[in-house]
């Protein structure tokens, strides 16, 4: 998720930032999994392709928060602050944000609120050389040229990665040994046998043909299904992606069985089960047998911005079931 921001004053110098995030939002009963802060670098352009200025960034978070942040002067006026991440970043290069690993700083915060001072972030020259176009063009601040539009997509932010305990995992186990394998290979090429016995009787051989390459053109497989949130009028509160590529199964399940078709024992048997007594039990379906997960930008009922992984979402396999 992307927590709100408050700009604080306590850094005068332009080289010098200080932010307090909002991270009362994260639910208590998730589990913060990482935490990291974003800075945006612009493209400087009156810098040459051979000039190697750049900047370091660092961010610092209060290290002593029950003496140093309500009494400083304990600390000679000065709070006690503790390096986290450093980056080094040429704003000639092509605008990009960089991370930072915040992560135990947060973690701190959302147990002990009260704790949660913010963090600073500082810009040094590179190699105590003189920059100006480097700070200028790390996005600390809203700067005159920049629109509130333009800021708002631009200012830094803190996202967080939790997990609910809710997403399901897959877990496959192979129960089957090499005696059970060769026996099923075994009664396979039994019924295998009686069909092709079956199929010499049968006088409608062409017909027979044409069905079998017709199971083959339309055996179970993955499919193309993207979903356009704008289609389907989720673009009110889902930020990104604009959409995705969820796919999906179809096909039939008939004998013989491809590889790709990834049958299971059951289905087979009620596939035998089905020939013998059509009425019985109805033949196997096509559907998804392996699943991923997909990350989404969207606003919950705060007006917060969450970045949040919603598992089962995208099909990456199909089989006979």
């Amino acid at each position: 998720s992307r927590e709100g921001v408050v700009q604080m004053s306590e850094c005068s110098n332009e080289n010098c930032a200080q932010f307090l995030f909002n991270v009362t939002s994260i639910p208590q009963d998730e589990v913060l999994t990482g935490a990291e802060l974003r800075v945006y670098v612009d493209r400087d352009n009156t810098s040459s392709a051979n000039d190697l200025t750049g900047a370091e960034l660092r961010v610092y978070v209060d290290r002593d928060n029950t003496s140093s942040a309500n009494d400083p002067s304990k600390n000679g006026g000065e709070a006690i602050t503790r390096l986290l991440d450093t980056r080094y970043v040429q704003s000639r290069n092509a605008s990009s944000w960089h991370a930072f690993d915040i992560h135990p700083a947060v973690l701190k915060w959302k147990k002990t609120p009260q704790y949660n001072h913010g963090l600073q972030i500082r810009v040094l020259p590179y190699k105590s050389k003189p920059s100006s176009h480097s700070v200028k063009h790390v996005r600390l601040r809203r700067s005159t040229e920049l629109s509130e539009n333009e800021w708002h997509t631009q200012r830094p932010l803190l996202v967080t990665y939790t997990d609910d305990n809710r997403g399901r995992r897959t877990k496959r186990q192979t129960i089957n040994d090499k005696d059970d394998k060769r026996r099923n290979r075994k009664r396979r090429r039994r019924r295998k046998n009686r069909r092709r016995k079956n199929k010499r009787k049968n006088k409608k051989n062409r017909k027979n043909n044409k069905t079998k390459r017709k199971k083959y053109t339309d055996a179970c497989k993955r499919k193309p299904l993207y979903v356009d949130f704008k289609a389907v009028g989720w673009n009110d509160w889902i930020f990104a992606p604009p959409g995705y590529e969820a796919y999906y199964c179809h096909g039939s399940c008939n004998w013989p069985y491809d590889d790709h078709m990834n049958v299971t024992n059951h289905a087979i048997v009620q596939d035998l089960v089905n020939s013998i007594n059509p009425g019985s039990v109805p033949k196997p379906c096509c559907v998804p047998t392996e699943l991923s997960s997909l990350s989404l930008l969207y606003t919950d009922e705060h007006e917060v911005v969450v970045l949040k992984v919603y598992p089962d979402m995208v099909v990456e396999g199909c089989g006979c079931r």
